[in-house]
């Protein structure tokens, strides 16, 4: 998760919370850094990448560092990135201030220390080693990392979440939650909602389910039969543990704070100071 360690200091950096509740810093540790946000864990668990912090970074840098804070180095400019499924390559995402609009997507090899742009857009997913999905203004594509795009037209509009192994995805329109085919094709409506994400066995998906009175997300998870297992939990950024037996998820207000919660209850099991977690 991300925290504050400086009190006098509006820069963030990544910590690690272990079994015992100890809060260990990652970021800022093995370099002189300018802080850390938006963390993302490899596949194997051994590395994480970083994008800058949101104040007091002169460059927006995507970083890798071991888990344990060591060898932390620069990859490439960036705002956000996620690892391909191999955990070989990282899909970058950056944005152009001066114009207000993202810059292509690019592709990151990291043993070969090459990068590649993908296309215009934002929202980029990978489905498999080969191909990433995307948002493009209102259109949905599927790009091969060669460069080939297929649009999706029948998702045009919507906003798209594929599934952990890339074979189907939930999408939103119009305030409510579809799954469809990897295609966009077959599409049945499961509940009203938003920004669903997909359990790592992909038989369930957490989602927004309404505000409450201080504008919080209320958290929900259903099944793919569009079945309603628990909601009503304040909280939004939200992540799944590893096993899917888990859900951490940020909530602002009064302050900013981790909360965990039990994903076939909804129960809360702990909070942590922190924000934007990501789990390991």
């Amino acid at each position: 998760m991300v925290r504050f360690p400086d009190p006098a200091s509006p820069v963030s950096h990544v910590f690690v919370i272990g079994a015992d509740g100890q809060a260990q810093q990652v970021t800022g540790v093995s370099r002189e850094s300018t802080g850390a946000d938006y963390p993302r864990w490899s596949p194997d668990r051994s590395q994480l990448a970083v994008g800058p912090a949101k104040i007091g970074a002169t460059r927006n840098e995507i970083v890798i560092a071991n888990a344990d804070g060591s060898d932390e180095r620069v990859i490439t400019e960036g705002l956000k990135a996620w690892w391909s499924p191999g955990g070989t390559r990282l899909l970058v995402e950056s944005w152009d201030y001066v114009r207000d609009l993202p810059v292509p997507l690019r592709v990151v090899n990291l043993a070969r220390q090459r990068e590649r742009e993908i296309a215009d857009g934002f929202n980029g997913q990978w489905l498999d080693e080969g191909t990433i999905g995307l948002q493009q203004d209102t259109s949905v594509f599927m790009v091969s990392t060669g460069g080939e795009a297929r649009e999706l037209p029948q998702l045009a509009g919507a906003e798209p979440h594929w599934s952990p192994d890339g074979s189907s995805l939930l999408f939103v329109l119009e305030g409510t939650i579809y799954l469809a085919d990897a295609d966009g094709s077959g599409a049945r409506a499961l509940v009203d909602g938003f920004a669903p994400v997909w359990s790592p066995d992909g038989t369930r998906f957490a989602f927004g389910a309404g505000m409450n009175e201080e504008a919080i997300p209320l958290l929900a998870v259903a099944d793919l039969d569009g079945n309603v297992h628990w909601s009503g939990v304040p909280g939004s950024d939200v992540t799944w543990s590893p096993d899917g037996t888990r859900l951490a998820a940020g909530v602002p207000i009064p302050d900013t704070t981790v909360r965990v919660v039990d994903a076939s209850s909804g129960q809360v099991l702990w909070e942590e100071a922190g924000m934007h977690p990501a789990w390991s």
